[in-house]
């Protein structure tokens, strides 16, 4: 069918590798050459709700909108963090473990184009997404794009007069590009205890910059699309390697 809306929900999970931390104050605008932060492994984990509008305006390319809801966080092992006031080196953490809780909303646009023969088929999706988080100034930009191939296996209807029931399996592949450079209130953030009497000890109005890359942008996916009748179906799609990832959707056809 044409039209179609769904419901969706995306469980994420993937390492990313932290640059540099750095921080900017109008009183002090010497204090990103004083703080000195060395961090190790960080692991984030995320949760999306997302509602997606979708028409097939030709017999292989269809356009989609997106809104939805994001909340997650991410765990990172602050090996070394010192201040260094000339040759003066003062330490104030070592293997600190830092949880960033954070949650906004999410919305963008993209496309899929699709072909087949026979009983196989393959798609090539593209979107493009802006979440506005609670934590940081401005919005995090992320193009997603996923490659697939797979095969639509077709059985008796499972409600009669709503036509054939169809299965289609398919394993792919997940690129993600995402905003690398976050900035934001260091008020906003729930910092451990010795580094918060750090942050306040250089008074107020404090400002972070985060400069990190994921630390893999393509990984696997394997996943199945369940059409219960022409107006109704289930998809479901895992990813692994490098990221993990777990999707899931029910959407209805008009």
């Amino acid at each position: 069918e044409p039209f179609g809306a769904s419901y969706s929900y995306m469980n994420l999970r993937q390492d990313i590798i932290v640059d540099k931390i750095g921080f900017s104050s109008p009183a002090l605008p010497q204090l990103s050459d004083i703080v000195k932060i060395d961090v190790g492994h960080t692991r984030e984990k995320s949760e999306t709700h997302m509602l997606k509008l979708d028409s097939w305006v030709l017999p292989f390319f269809n356009v989609y909108g997106l809104y939805g809801k994001t909340k997650g966080t991410s765990r990172s092992v602050l090996k070394n963090v010192n201040v260094q006031i000339g040759p003066l080196v003062i330490p104030v953490a070592k293997n600190e473990i830092f949880n960033l809780d954070f949650e906004g909303k999410t919305y963008g646009a993209g496309f899929t184009l699709a072909g087949g023969y026979n009983q196989f088929f393959g798609t090539f999706d593209l979107n493009y997404t802006k979440t506005s988080l609670d934590i940081l100034d401005g919005d995090i930009k992320a193009l997603v794009i996923s490659p697939r191939v797979g095969y639509e296996f077709v059985f008796q209807p499972l409600i009669t007069g709503q036509g054939n029931t169809k299965l289609q399996v398919w394993t792919g592949a997940m690129y993600q590009d995402i905003t690398q450079r976050f900035k934001g209130d260091v008020s906003k953030l729930s910092l451990p205890a010795n580094f918060e009497d750090m942050v306040n000890s250089f008074g107020g109005n404090i400002k972070f910059d985060v400069e990190q890359h994921l630390a893999h942008k393509w990984n696997q996916t394997v996943g199945a699309r369940l059409e219960v009748t022409r107006n109704f179906n289930v998809i479901t799609e895992v990813g692994f390697n490098n990221r993990n990832s777990f999707f899931v959707s029910g959407e209805f056809r008009f």
